[in-house]
């Protein structure tokens, strides 16, 4: 296993969040769709494409359960072969950088909001689909998230 492809990427993209009351009282949609122009390898592009979704139901005023998703699409790069004598040499010693990695993962998780500006959260996801890549079982996410605001407007906590 690796940490990363210590490669140069250009991320662009975008997030976008709605609170969906009156119609749906006390959910929360908010989805990040992104495009990462990525280093080329051997001369091989392998750029991908990325969309994540969350749906928060707030419990409480202080509790949200979250259901979350995740599709990651390469566009290029290299596909597993079991024969691994019919990649090149370079494209071999890069293969850790080159290969595609696509996949679905889903999951769902608890945040909890301990005053205005901060909350903790905690999330499962797993990999409902993969290809060329190694499915993730069972992944726990745990954090803290942090908001900022400047003194003219803040948040009140209810």
């Amino acid at each position: 296993a690796l940490i990363g492809r210590n490669l140069l990427e250009l991320l662009v993209g975008t997030n976008v969040g709605r609170d969906l009351s009156p119609l749906l009282p006390n959910v929360y949609v908010q989805t990040r769709a992104s495009y990462a122009f990525v280093e080329r390898v051997v001369d091989i592009s392998h750029d991908r494409a990325n969309l994540d979704s969350q749906i928060d139901y707030l419990l409480t005023e202080r509790l949200a359960l979250s259901i979350l998703g995740s599709i990651q699409k390469h566009f290029g790069g290299l596909t597993w072969i079991e024969d691994f004598s019919l990649y090149s040499h370079e494209e071999w010693h890069n293969h850790t950088q080159l290969f595609r990695s696509d996949a679905v993962d889903v999951g769902a998780g608890l945040s909890f909001r301990i005053n205005a500006d901060t909350a903790v959260f905690a999330n499962v996801i797993t990999t409902s689909w993969s290809k060329n890549s190694h499915p993730l079982n069972r992944g726990v996410i745990v954090g803290v998230s942090r908001s900022f605001h400047t003194k003219k407007r803040r948040p009140p906590l209810n």
